[in-house]
């Protein structure tokens, strides 16, 4: 979606930040998303760097519900470019 823009990060944190101005203060997407991002980068970042977090199977299945909404969002907004 940032490419839409011409938009380019380095980092996934940029492009979230990118994200939220560009989408979600302008109103484009919900600002719910914003905060399902957030928290699925908190737990990637807790996965690939916490060795002794256990992260519950109901939260995992809650991110990945979110994240399955999310790409249907995304393909909606795709569809009218």
């Amino acid at each position: 979606m940032l490419f839409t823009e011409g938009v380019y990060t380095k980092t996934h944190k940029g492009a979230i930040i990118q994200y939220n101005q560009l989408f979600v203060k302008n109103s484009r997407f919900p600002t719910y998303t914003s905060q399902w991002i957030s928290d699925a980068f908190a737990l990637r970042q807790a996965g690939d760097y916490d060795f002794d977090i256990e992260i519950e199977e109901e939260k995992a299945q809650e991110i990945l519900r979110r994240a399955e909404q999310f790409i249907r969002l995304v393909e909606d907004y795709i569809a009218t470019l």
